[in-house]
């Protein structure tokens, strides 16, 4: 075991170390497409700093950190206009600063708006603010013993008719600090209730913190935010540690480093990015009273205080699950050679695509300072991510890397660009080879996903994170037999699902629109793909070509190549009507119309012919009548030729009298 270590260490030393062993691989078929949004104003000659995004009415909001401590909002079009200026009103109202002793965590954090913001105006904002030189009267959620000049501070505004008022300023609470680094961050409402991330007060790679402590520090509070007679705010009765003497009322999960990114999904999960010290970067889907191990555990290690990479953590013990510490659903490790301390690597966190477009079902983060490598994992693999319990049985979610194209100029017509990385785009957009990527994330109004940047002041839309309701979509149908996988195989549980995942990223669909069923024996699969109708010609071009190419390497491999066929459905980019009706739809309409044209052309012929045949009939009749009575020959002499004419004038008058 002893050697094994050493071989692994000095391959490490050549290669690198990660803590995390398992690939992070690239998913074909699945492409990012971005474009910018807005630009926000400039401030003092220089690209403001997002550091928040976030939507309201429709509307998104950004926070704009120590570039002045705005608000910007950015209607849907993308025009950015100055909404409240936090930072002055803070003078104007009680004549206290904002503080931006830290260039990275100092200023305006992050805003919310109340769900009732219409009725009653409330907003509220996380800032660093200067530490008064006499705080006694003021009230502390919690304080440190030896604070620093500056407190992390929950504030509430209020607007009148849309118009925020700069004298309204009202404190919620404020947290001591014991170092300038990892404050107060985002907060965000669910319901009434507003959840605030709160870092545990420790310098990067030199401290350790707090997360585990009866403070605020490390952890995510929850609470009413608005004024209760005398009490500043009021507490959730089903708070974790209500009445709790160990730990505040307050505090609604306990055990981070800096979850400095919240977001809700559909269903109510609260999805939280920890950074992490100098190994691991962790997604926790949060449970109310959770414990997620900071500064005992970093990722699925035991966090040892030496730091360093590899070297600050260790495996974690056989009697782990004992302690009840909650694991990330997904993790992702930092590289460099063993022993380093922090590298440079951090996780922004995202929130869940849930709007059925292309890239539905996916939560996407990325290595937010420097690189902004944009990774996702599927969120229905994070929830199925066990997190608690045996260390053997522990699971998380896969991470992907995503591949990222930049539609530079906003011009469909035109190539986009191939990067291999959102901080690729940043450094493009201001010319700067060595800018640092500085990626936050937000979420519109319709589910779609948006990114800024502190480095370019910009806010760029994921152009395939939106749902198209207006594209003509049809159906299509096939089959996939896979020969080497038996019906009862282990293999067989699994392939229908991954199978669904590569056919929706090779349509560019969500999985809801890929129906499959199955049959067993060798394992058949038959397969409805709902696919935008100008895709399906080279969907179905490729699947012919060979199967591998729509369903992937990894896929391939693991399965085997599957025999295949595939319904055309005309397959040629253009099977609906302009009215949105199927193809097909037409055609039978068609058709029903030419049969209903031809019946009546029998029809009508037919009437013809028999109108033409009674008239013929009624002219022969008036011909032999003409015969009989007005010929040549008498009634006698029609049967007897030897009978007599009638007179000529007799005749005659037979036939006026007829007329």
């Amino acid at each position: 075991m002893m050697v094994l270590l050493v071989l692994l260490n000095s391959l490490a030393l050549v290669f690198g170390a990660n803590p995390i062993t398992t690939p992070i691989e690239i998913e074909p078929n699945v492409d990012v497409q971005v474009r910018k949004f807005s630009q926000v104003p400039d401030y003092n000659g220089k690209f403001s700093r997002l550091v928040s995004i976030n939507e309201f009415n429709g509307d998104l909001y950004v926070t704009t950190e120590v570039s002045g401590g705005l608000i910007y909002k950015i209607d849907k079009w993308g025009t950015a206009t100055l909404f409240f200026d936090v930072a002055n009103s803070m003078v104007l109202s009680v004549n206290r600063t904002m503080d931006t002793s830290s260039f990275i965590h100092g200023g305006l954090r992050s805003v919310a708006f109340h769900p009732k913001y219409s009725i009653n105006g409330k907003f509220y904002t996380s800032v660093m603010e200067t530490r008064p030189s006499n705080a006694s009267d003021l009230s502390y959620l919690s304080d440190v013993d030896t604070p620093v000049g500056a407190d992390s501070v929950l504030i509430e505004w209020t607007s009148t008719n849309g118009a925020p008022d700069p004298l309204s300023y009202r404190q919620v609470f404020r947290v001591g600090m014991p170092v300038y680094d990892l404050p107060i961050k985002q907060i965000k409402f669910s319901g009434d209730n507003l959840y605030i991330g709160h870092g545990d007060g420790s310098v990067q790679s030199t401290t350790v913190g707090g997360g585990q402590a009866n403070d605020a520090l490390g952890k995510i509070l929850r609470i009413n935010p608005l004024q209760s007679g005398s009490n500043p705010y009021t507490v959730p009765a089903d708070n974790p540690f209500v009445g709790n003497a160990a730990f505040l009322d307050e505090i609604y999960a306990i055990g981070f480093n800096n979850p400095h990114h919240l977001c809700f999904s559909k269903s109510g999960e609260l999805i939280v990015a920890d950074a992490g010290r100098d190994n691991v970067e962790e997604i926790n889907i949060i449970t109310n009273g959770g414990n997620y191990g900071w500064p005992a555990r970093e990722g699925t290690f035991v966090h040892l205080d030496v730091g360093g990479l590899i070297t600050g953590v260790a495996p974690l013990w056989a009697n782990d699950s004992s302690y009840g510490f909650t694991y990330p659903v997904a993790q992702v490790g930092h590289e460099g050679q063993i022993g380093d301390g922090y590298v440079g690597q951090a996780i922004a966190g995202g929130c869940p695509v849930e709007n059925d477009s292309p890239l539905d079902g996916r939560y996407f983060y990325s290595d937010f300072p420097i690189t902004g490598t944009l990774y996702y994992s599927y969120m229905s693999d994070m929830r199925k991510a066990v997190v608690q319990g045996d260390p053997g049985q522990l699971t998380q979610a896969r991470t992907y890397q995503a591949k990222v194209f930049y539609d530079h100029d906003n011009d469909t017509a035109t190539p986009s660009i191939e990067f291999d990385s959102l901080g690729d785009i940043v450094k493009y957009d201001i010319a700067n080879a060595d800018s640092r990527a500085d990626v936050r994330f937000g979420r519109g109004a319709n589910g779609e996903i948006y990114w800024s940047s502190k480095r370019s002041g910009a806010v760029y839309l994921i152009t395939n994170s939106v749902y198209d309701n207006t594209a003509k979509r049809t159906t299509v149908r096939g089959e996939l037999l896979f020969n080497s996988v038996n019906c009862g195989s282990t293999l067989a549980s699994t392939v229908a699902a991954d199978v669904r995942r590569a056919l929706a990223n090779a349509a560019k669909v969500a999985e809801s629109r890929v129906k499959i069923t199955s049959s067993c024996g060798s394992l058949v699969l038959f397969f409805d793909v709902e696919i935008e109708s100008v895709r399906e010609k080279q969907f179905v071009a490729d699947f012919r070509e060979s199967p591998a190419i729509v369903l992937g390497s990894s896929i391939v491999s693991l399965y085997g190549v599957p025999d295949s066929k595939v319904e055309d459905n005309g397959a040629n980019g253009d099977n609906d009507s302009d009215s949105g009706v199927p193809a097909w739809l037409v055609a039978v309409i068609v058709l029903l119309v030419v049969v209903a044209v031809v019946l009546a052309t029998c029809v009508g012929y037919w009437f013809w012919r028999t109108r033409a045949h009674e008239k013929m009939s009624a002219n022969a009749l008036n011909n032999n009548r003409s015969d009989i009575f007005g010929g040549r020959h008498s009634v006698a002499s029609v049967g007897n030729p030897e009978a007599k004419s009638e007179p000529t004038g007799q005749a005659e008058g037979l036939r006026l009298h007829e007329r």
